[in-house]
């Protein structure tokens, strides 16, 4: 299931403002519940860098308090006002669904 950027609250506007958008932009991981994929699915959120890349496949992502973690990418994930190709060094955001760590989206981070 693919979200649109309206699903998500916007991506670069809309979305939340204020605390909340700021405390969400702080995150460096976690996980969530949300009923945004039609039923309640945990979502993991994570921010950092990518530290490893296999095209089409997966994405292994390290936060600045050293927790790295993998995620799998598919026809599915969505890169809302980035490329679809993906290389080691830059930051981004992960939005997952736990079960499997399926990529919904994965958002470039401008610094």
């Amino acid at each position: 299931c693919s979200l649109s950027q309206a699903q998500m609250g916007g991506v670069g506007g809309g979305g939340m403002g204020g605390m909340a958008g700021m405390a969400m932009s702080a995150v460096l991981h976690g996980e969530f519940v949300t009923a945004i994929l039609g039923t309640p699915t945990t979502m993991l959120v994570q921010t950092g860098t990518v530290s490893e890349v296999t095209a089409g496949k997966s994405l292994k992502v390290k936060s600045s308090d050293g927790f790295e973690a993998t995620y799998v990418l598919s026809e599915q994930t969505a890169y809302p006002g980035g490329s679809t190709t993906l290389a080691t060094g830059p930051s981004v955001r992960v939005l997952a669904a736990k079960d499997g760590a399926k990529a919904i989206m994965v958002m470039t981070q401008t610094r």
